[in-house]
């Protein structure tokens, strides 16, 4: 019957086209063709998952719309190619219960509907988990249950379970039972690690995951001097991104009781706060890299240090419930030493594209597309010679392609690529540079993905300004606009936002007189903007596109420094000035500053920062800008937005946002002038601002403005930002509403961590006191402790501070260790004042500063000299921000101010004290606003002397160095001609006389630094002569004022990053670490004057390194050879050794023989000391250990042995007169505290 039915229906469907052949057979034999599914992801609403709740299923008819509906929370999606489909559904605002969610298809062709209905469970309230106190917490190795040792809790959800992970990577489960208790037990009888931390969480049926519980215990076997920590407080988060637009912040923070940096996630409203990286051995997230949300696979990326290879750096991709942790890419078989360096993800966020050195020649950085699911990758630069490097890349907006910057030979000379994401299609998109030249960082996608902009030194070159040039990523065609422009391009030029015009400034048509000109990408034809330059005093300033591309704002001179802003058409038309300014230096910025000028979305308006104050100034340092909204059209004057600004000195306003609609604008400014960024809101037309951020209480504090510090929710109209509003560099993570009329301003709330840490220590030069910093009691109070040589005696030598205070700027000890010399607030929190204590009396030091009677005013640096028993201190006391420079004693006496009246707002940009303790020498633009020069003052008092040689109006002097013997001064500057430096030396005694040095071949090449030996014989100078970029040294003889050039016998365009002086008997010697081919450092010993130049480093193998795995200079011992120690890949492939030679190249060895896969990661010499001290990792576990070994290779001694867990030494090493002191986290994770142990 049912056959014959089959074929009786399908007669009539044939006969009468009254059904379609696809739907008969199924709308009698199935009722229902659309079903949801459901697996761990979304089988309940939680606080995890309710702002993006994922709905999905099968269903019948491709490209027709599915409708869901979860109780009065609706949505739409399309069925698709493969007959399923998905939807994510913000659910915010609903409460727990049970809800019917229902799917419904209408299937046309069959008139009739496709349903599916299930009960969801909606519970977004996360379990709680506690955790016992622990049995002898303090040394387990003592506990009577040791073999049976219990760690357990209360738990809030009988039957669900609790994971418990270590730091020693163990994991275990247990259930909470039905008295709401868990409990795991573990066999510690044989164990030894010095510190076990617990990280314990607790589940429940809907997803829902407790906020982690901590504990640790720990085994104490080696001597700790520093007091024992019981401080707490909440972490700093270091940064955010918005995680897609799930009303979810990833973070990276701290988030467990240490300072090791996670990867978060949690709810706007403050739920669900959950890590999701992987325990990461001694290292955490580096932060110095992006986090980049991957919401399409519920997925994020992050970058972290390799275990075992500190110094590298590994691409994760990790699930955002924290499983499936991947590396994408890092050190590889072929280069162990390689690593990622820089990433970015493709916004179809399928594909990351990745730079880094991962293939066999070490520091050749390639260019990589990986999937971020699988990892599969595709090499897109093609091949490089050795010596070539991928130098940075963006990804073009439609995700199509990458552009590229690489020097693909030994030429330096750099490039720039284009590349399909696939890997095909590479082309060189700009002309080839000649050797030493190179397109420059800081190119420009259009927005429809068809032209990159760039500069490059090679077609023009004027000092730093550039020819510019525009490309088609379609054609190839290369315009360059810089012909007849005398001056050239300092900046990189603007595409429109529809992507047909280019906009820049260039000094064309008028010579020495900027213009704003656009260039019509497709015809070619260039139009003026602004009013034509007539002399070089109308020279254009900033500028910004209209959102519509059709008007450009831009900020022009009209008089002689007055600097107002006017919008017009593309060719100058329609011209309306915005702005009439009434004094001199006032207007917009008097220079080039992007963002500054912002159009409102909608085009009828434009907000700006200027000064319209009225007050005529001498310097545009004096500027002080307000924001101002302004009709596009001039038919009103501006409206002022900052309406409760405090007009005392300059403003800026590093982020100005503009809603959607374009009725509102965010801003981060310094409004009341407190060196205090917050962030505000504000109606576009001026009827209303208020500040959105929270107070802040700490003189220091302020909203973080970086990228990855904030972002803009328009949709939610939330404001999400980073803060330390109460303890220094301790950023909160806030939430401020958009709306105009309804205020609210929430934070994220992170966990309480143990949070006290020793820094800093430091030895007195004698070697008799060790001095540290610590706040172990509480958080936010920096204390100074001093121990003797042994580590015994430990004294505190602040005094308690304020309510509000603990700031601790700066220390230092004398050479005899007598003395401790501090900046602290310690009197009055957030004024920082100058302290001195005794070594031998706890907690009763000197205030030795003269009164601060400005309301912001601190002292910022001293300087001690110990032959006079004085200190050379400067701060503002008297008037805000306006620097002046005290002398004062030892005690307490004698306060006198060395810096003269000042006749204008006067910067003071480097100082420093004579080595015989008589002068100072400042650079500062005392005799002339923003003309900086050199000048000395006696400690004794009187005028200042002028040190440099008469320079032009428009130069200033870049730097200066004191000889040891205190008898000259080098000094370095644009002294004769703009943007080149010079080098001059002057003796201190006949200042009117100065002998040149140096010059500049041009503004790109030319002398950088200059120093002295320490005989004061010669004066050492640093410059980029032959290359720029690339340093080399030359040498002045004092006496016979005679220069020599250094390693002159290696190639021109060989880089010196390092040099030092070893002096052994009348053997006087210049030691440098200098490329002996691209990119490949040897070590060069030399006289001073150049001669006898010879390598001394033992030869890399091939791809191979001296002193390059963390860029540090080599050390040089004080023993009877002066021993030069230095490490290097140079016997095993991927491997840094340590090695020794003296300075004439003899006595060359390798000074240990370390495990198979260990590293000598840094490395310490001492004076006085003839051992090396180093920091390895012995086992692939990502724990540096420190150790120390003689000269010749003997009495090697490992000063922590037997680390295990996420533990390790960490940073500097110092030494006394018979010990070692360094930092470790042995005992608690993440948590340093000082150690001591015998030489």
């Amino acid at each position: 019957m049912g056959a014959n039915l089959y074929r009786y229906v399908l007669l009539i469907c044939l006969l009468t086209s009254a059904c379609s052949l696809d739907a008969s057979l199924e709308d009698f034999r199935s009722t229902n063709r659309l079903h949801l599914n459901f697996d761990d992801s979304n089988k309940a609403v939680s606080s995890s998952n309710y702002r993006s709740y994922s709905v999905m299923g099968s269903c019948a008819h491709v490209g027709q719309e599915v409708q869901v509906q979860l109780g009065s929370y609706t949505g739409n999606t399309t069925c698709l190619s493969d007959k399923t489909f998905v939807i994510s559904m913000d659910l915010d605002g609903i409460t727990d219960g049970d809800y019917a969610l229902a799917a419904r298809q209408e299937e046309t062709e069959a008139k009739k509907t496709s349903e599916d209905t299930e009960t969801v469970t909606v519970d977004l309230t996360p379990p709680v988990v506690s955790v016992d106190p622990l049995d002898n917490r303090q040394n387990y190795s003592l506990s009577s249950l040791k073999a049976d040792y219990p760690v357990g809790g209360d738990c809030s959800e009988p039957f669900h379970v609790v994971k418990v992970s270590t730091s020693l990577s163990q994991e275990y489960l247990a259930v909470c039972s039905a008295s709401q208790k868990w409990q795991i037990k573990l066999d510690l009888s044989s164990e030894t690690a010095s510190s076990i931390d617990f990280y314990i969480q607790h589940f429940d049926s809907a997803g829902n995951i407790s906020t982690t519980a901590t504990a640790n215990i720990a085994y104490p076997r080696w001597q700790k001097i520093s007091p024992d920590i019981t401080a707490t407080g909440v972490p700093s988060v270091r940064i955010i991104t918005q995680y897609g637009d799930s009303g979810r912040i990833l973070m990276a923070s701290p988030l467990r009781n240490d300072d090791l940096v996670d990867v978060g996630i949690v709810n706007f409203n403050n739920t669900g706060l959950t890590r999701i990286n992987p325990l990461s051995g001694q290292w955490g997230v580096d932060t110095a890299k992006f986090l980049a949300a991957v919401p399409k696979h519920g997925r994020a990326l992050y970058v972290r240090s390799t275990i075992g290879r500190a110094q590298l750096r590994e691409l994760h991709s990790v699930k955002i419930d924290g499983t499936d942790d991947k590396v994408l890419m890092g050190p590889t078989s072929a280069n162990p030493v390689g690593g990622v360096t820089n990433y970015a993800l493709a916004p179809n966020q399928d594909i990351v594209v990745a730079l880094g050195d991962i293939e066999s020649t070490d520091n050749e950085f390639n260019l990589y597309a990986i999937n971020v699911l699988s990892g599969a990758q595709v090499k897109l630069n093609g091949t490089l010679v050795n010596g070539g490097d991928v130098r940075d890349f963006l990804i073009t907006p439609n995700g199509e392609e990458v552009i590229f910057r690489a020097d693909k030979d030994t030429d330096e000379g750099i490039d720039l690529y284009a590349v399909k994401l696939d890997g095909t299609n590479l082309r060189k998109i700009s002309p080839t540079m000649a050797a030493g030249k190179s397109v420059y960082a800081g190119y420009r996608v259009s927005a429809d993905s068809k032209w990159v902009t760039y500069r490059e030194n090679q077609t023009y070159l004027s000092g730093s300004n550039t020819a510019l040039s525009v490309v088609s990523l379609v054609s190839g065609e290369i315009t360059n606009i810089s012909a007849t422009g005398t001056q050239g391009f300092v900046e990189i030029g603007a595409f429109s936002p529809n992507s047909k015009y280019l906009a820049y400034r260039i000094d064309r048509p008028f010579a020495g007189c900027y213009s704003l000109l656009v260039l019509n990408l497709e015809t070619k034809a260039e139009t003026q903007a602004s009013p034509a330059c007539t002399s070089n005093t109308n020279d254009l300033l900033s500028y910004a596109w209209s959102q519509d591309s059709l008007k450009l704002g831009f900020g022009m001179i009209t008089n002689a420094n007055y600097y107002d802003l006017f919008v017009a058409n593309l060719d100058g038309t329609n011209s309306h000035q915005i702005t009439t300014v009434a004094a001199t230096r006032n207007g917009v910025n008097g220079g080039y500053k992007e963002d500054s000028i912002v159009f409102t979305p909608d085009n009828t308006r434009v907000v700006f920062m200027a000064d319209l104050s009225g007050v005529a100034y001498a310097s545009t340092n004096d500027m002080r800008f307000d924001l101002y909204s302004a009709k596009v059209d001039g038919s009103e004057p501006p409206v002022k937005l900052t309406t409760n600004s405090v007009a005392t000195f300059a403003h800026d306003y590093p982020v100005i946002k503009i809603s959607p609609n374009s009725d509102r604008v965010v801003f981060v400014s310094d409004l009341l002038v407190d060196a205090r960024n917050e962030m505000f809101l504000a109606a576009v037309d001026g009827s209303s601002i208020r500040k959105i951020s929270p107070a802040i209480s700490i003189a220091t504090g302020g909203v973080m403005f970086a990228n990855q510090n904030y972002f803009i929710d328009w949709t939610r109209n939330l404001a999400v930002f980073q803060a330390d509003t109460i303890t220094d560099n301790v950023y909160g993570v806030y939430l401020a509403s958009l709306s105009l009329s309804s205020p609210s301003l929430t934070s994220i709330t992170m966990p309480q961590i143990i949070s006290g840490d020793v820094p800093a220590p430091m030895a007195a030069a004698n070697g008799s006191k060790i001095i540290f910093r610590q706040n172990p009691t509480l958080d936010a109070e920096m204390h100074i402790y001093a121990a003797d040589a042994d580590g015994s005696n430990v004294l505190r030598m602040t005094k308690n501070f304020p309510t509000g205070g603990g700031t601790l700027r700066s220390f230092s000890v004398t050479t005899d260790g007598a003395k401790v010399v501090y900046i602290a607030d310690q009197d009055t929190a957030g004024k920082e004042e100058l302290y001195i204590s005794d070594t031998s009396i706890a907690s009763t030091p000197l205030k030795l500063n003269a009164a601060i009677t400005a309301s912001g005013g601190n002292i910022t640096q001293y300087k001690v000299i110990e032959s006079a028993n004085k200190i050379v201190y400067m701060g503002d006391l008297t008037t805000d921000s306006v620097m002046d420079i005290y002398v004062v004693n030892f005690d307490g006496t004698g306060n006198t101010k060395l810096t003269p009246a000042y006749s204008h707002t006067t910067t003071i940009n480097q100082w420093d004290v004579t080595a015989d303790g008589s002068a100072i020498v400042v650079r500062w633009d005392y005799r002339v606003a923003t003309k900086i020069e050199v000048d000395m003052i006696p400690l004794t008092g009187g005028a200042p002397v002028a040190l440099n040689a008469a320079i032009g109006a428009s130069f200033d002097i870049n730097g200066f160095s004191i000889s040891k013997d205190s008898a000259w001064v080098c000094y370095w500057g644009y002294l004769t001609v703009a943007r080149r430096n010079d080098v001059r030396l002057v003796n201190v005694a006949t200042p009117a006389t100065n002998y040149l040095v140096d010059v500049g071949v041009d503004t790109a090449r030319m002398p950088t630094d200059c120093n002295f030996t320490p005989d004061s014989s010669y004066a050492i100078i640093k410059g980029d002569w032959a290359t720029d970029g690339k340093t080399a040294l030359k040498t002045f003889n004092i006496s016979t004022q005679t220069l020599y050039p250094i390693n002159a016998s290696l190639d021109t365009t060989a880089n010196t990053s390092w040099s030092e002086t070893l002096i052994e008997g009348s053997n006087k010697r210049l030691i440098t670490l200098s490329e002996s081919a691209p990119e490949v450092y040897e070590i060069y010993s030399s006289n001073f004057d150049g001669t006898d130049a010879r390598k001394i480093s033992k030869t890399p193998y091939a791809g191979g390194q001296v002193n390059a795995n963390t860029l540090q200079a080599v050390r040089i011992l004080e023993d009877a050879d002066r021993t030069i120690v230095y490490s290097g890949l140079i016997d095993t492939l991927g491997k840094w050794d340590l090695y020794a030679v003296k300075w004439d190249g003899t006595l060359q060895r390798k000074l240990v023989t370390l495990p198979s896969y260990a590293d000598i990661y840094d490395f310490f010499v001492y004076p006085g000391s003839s051992r090396v001290f180093y920091r390895a990792d012995a086992e692939k576990d990502g724990m540096l250990s420190l150790y120390s070994v003689n000269a010749d290779g003997t009495a090697l001694k490992n000063h922590m042995p037997g680390l295990s867990g996420n533990t390790g030494v960490w940073y500097t090493p110092v030494i006394s007169t018979s010990h070692v002191f360094f930092l470790s986290d042995a005992y608690q994770n993440q948590l340093l505290e000082l150690f001591v142990d015998s030489l």
